[in-house]
């Protein structure tokens, strides 16, 4: 289990010689279940653009209980969904379709501490939360960066270019 205190005992003579050291005990305590929020992005479908939702990532030192995590998972004001990777040990939160107002908004995601390792040990002490900003009808499109570079060309001349950076 993770999190709890081991000991192990080997028989003498079990390892060679030169291997021996200083006893025939190990006590060991495997690293405790940890989570973090690794990632927090306003997401458009590029091929539907009426598809804008609020995306999360959580990052857990070992497989999650998932049944656990999904009655402690929360998004303000908005269903969503929850999916893993094939190990558990990422959990991607997927909020339902969020809407443009004229102002900027938030989407808020909050996990409830308490959350457990799929193979069991001391909950989580701490919970998560993380916001979204949602640009607004005003703020959606804009100009965030420009910067002039000097690339060259085929004939390794430098030519003028402008890099420009939008939302």
């Amino acid at each position: 289990a993770v999190g709890q205190d081991y000991e192990a005992a080997f028989p003498r003579g079990f390892f060679p010689e030169h291997l021996s050291s200083h006893g025939s005990e190990v006590r060991f305590r495997p690293a405790p279940f940890a989570a973090s929020l690794v990632s927090s992005q306003f997401y458009q479908d590029p091929r539907d653009p009426k598809v804008k939702k609020a995306v999360w990532t959580l990052q857990f030192s070992h497989a999650v209980d998932r049944e656990d995590l999904s009655k402690r998972v929360g998004v303000a004001g908005f269903p969503f969904t929850l999916e893993y990777d094939e190990l558990g040990g990422r959990a991607f939160v997927h909020s339902g379709v969020v809407p443009i107002r004229a102002d900027e908004s938030a989407v808020t995601l909050t996990v409830a501490p308490g959350a457990r390792a799929a193979r069991g040990g001391p909950p989580l002490a701490d919970g998560l939360s993380g916001a979204v900003t949602v640009p607004g009808m005003y703020t959606y499109f804009r100009v965030t960066d420009a910067e002039l570079t000097l690339p060259r060309n085929e004939r390794w001349e430098p030519e003028q270019a402008l890099v420009v950076t939008l939302t």
